[in-house]
């Protein structure tokens, strides 16, 4: 309760009573009410506070502006009162201090990255193996260093450098029988055979053919180009093979009056060109490949067509290849001429292949009764570039 009063100093013995009884009781109580207390207060009173279920102690008291009184909580009565002493011996029952060896890490964490070992003194501890080389020993099967052991040495002398005191030409070595007496080849011993000689290896003697760079593994490379586009020279390539073929000519249109049957000319075959060029590595070399010739059209009335020419292909500046002329149209009564090829047959070589001419238009059988039809001459083969070099 909070019904703390003060008696007045004339209030008779007899009226004071009930005051007194009601202020024995607010001691008795701590103050206890839901609200906080703001008459006749006194520093360091305490008050239980019936909503927080908390008792409260006045730490500080403003008489002109109770807005301003501090109230702090010294107990929370929803929880149970404890001490330090009694934790300590709780954890104390349940866990035991940690030792061995995880007691090195308890408070404190290993390097990063490191593998975890045993040290000297039996305690977790980092090592100075990082976890990268620790993976590089992934999918080994068995003793490393037995392996090693199986290896040839490099000190060893299944090579003997000394070739020059050699007398004997290497083309006759298979003739030699395995043993240990001299012109013999040796088998495994550290007997040194005299009368081998090494000096028709490449045409050189042992030395000079030790000093000259040789090269074991390069390999031709063809690029064959359908369509225009740049290449760019890879590195190390200084010279190149370039073969050019120009575009077949067009076939002649076709001719059908109702009573004979005539085919259009074919086109002719584009030229084919081959040379041999120095390039520069990481250059720049512009491809150009041509169409082939379109065939003549079969257009409206009698009119008659001849094929058109094939294109021009090249290799930059320095190689080009022109394309065949187109096929004659089809008079009536008679076939149409074959274009006249630019195609070289005393130059062809078997990398001067160019492009085919088109076929030219053959009339389809048709009622003599009918009107005169043409036929359309097919397209001549496009072109190519093909170079040939040899990468290191």
């Amino acid at each position: 309760m909070q019904l703390y009063s003060e008696i007045p100093e004339s209030t008779d013995l007899s009226d004071s009573l009930a005051p007194l009884l009601n202020n024995d009781k607010t001691m008795m109580s701590n103050h206890s009410g839901p609200t906080v207390p703001a008459l006749n207060l006194q520093l360091g009173m305490f008050w239980h506070d019936t909503t927080a279920e908390a008792l409260k102690q006045l730490i500080f008291h403003d008489d002109i502006t109770p807005a301003n009184n501090i109230w702090k909580t010294i107990l929370d009565l929803t929880k149970t009162s404890t001490n330090a002493e009694y934790v300590d011996t709780q954890v104390l029952t349940r866990q035991a201090p940690v030792t061995g060896a995880p007691s090195s890490i308890l408070y404190t964490n290993l390097t990063a990255s490191r593998v975890a070992i045993s040290g000297a003194d039996g305690k977790i501890a980092a090592s100075t193996i990082t976890t990268i080389e620790l993976d590089r020993l992934d999918g080994v099967t068995s003793n490393v260093q037995t392996q090693l052991n199986g290896k040839l040495a490099t000190g060893g002398k299944a090579v003997d450098s000394s070739l020059a005191d050699y007398a004997t030409d290497a083309g006759t070595v298979a003739t030699f029988a395995v043993g240990a007496a001299a012109n013999q080849i040796p088998r495994n011993t550290t007997i040194r055979q005299v009368g081998l000689n090494a000096d028709l290896l490449d045409g050189q003697h042992a030395a000079a053919f030790a000093a000259a760079a040789h090269v074991h593994n390069e390999k031709i490379t063809f690029t064959k180009y359908i369509a225009s586009g740049t290449w760019t020279c890879p590195a190390n390539v200084t010279q190149v093979i370039a073969v050019v073929a120009g575009g077949g000519g067009g076939g002649g249109t076709g001719w059908d009056d109702g009573y004979i049957l005539t085919k259009g000319g074919t086109g002719g075959r584009g030229r084919g060109e081959v040379g041999t060029y120095a390039v520069t590595p990481g250059a720049n070399y512009t491809i150009t490949v041509a169409s082939g010739g379109a065939g003549g059209p079969a257009t409206a009335g009698t009119t008659k067509s001849t094929g058109s020419a094939g294109g021009t292909s090249s290799f930059s500046t320095h190689l080009s290849a022109i394309g065949g002329s187109g096929g004659t149209f089809a008079a009536a009564g008679s076939n149409g001429t074959i274009g006249a090829s630019s195609y070289d047959e005393a130059a062809n070589t078997p990398f001067m292949t160019s492009g085919r001419g088109g076929e030219g238009g053959f009339a389809s059988s048709v009622d003599p009764e009918s009107t005169r039809t043409l036929r359309a001459g097919q397209n001549g083969h496009q072109g190519h570039v093909t170079l040939i070099y040899t990468l290191g």
